[in-house]
């Protein structure tokens, strides 16, 4: 699930040393629609959209925090 998937990434990034060893994961979710989809590539260049969305709206400070745009 995607709590226990963050949960893992944030259990990494606090048990990291150095801040090479932090992690940063972006993901997009989205589900078939089966009145607009045709195929799975729609479904595919939707969640790779929100993906990139997600990513766009971090960033990460010195400490290698991730820092969230308003």
């Amino acid at each position: 699930s995607l709590k226990m998937f963050e949960s893992f990434v944030y259990k990494i990034n606090n048990d990291a040393q150095n801040i090479w060893e932090k992690v940063n994961i972006a993901y997009g979710i989205t589900e078939y629609d089966s009145e607009n989809d045709r195929d799975i590539d729609e479904v595919i260049r939707r969640a790779d959209k929100f993906m990139y969305d997600d990513k766009r709206k971090r960033k990460i400070n010195s400490n290698g925090e991730v820092v969230w745009e308003k």
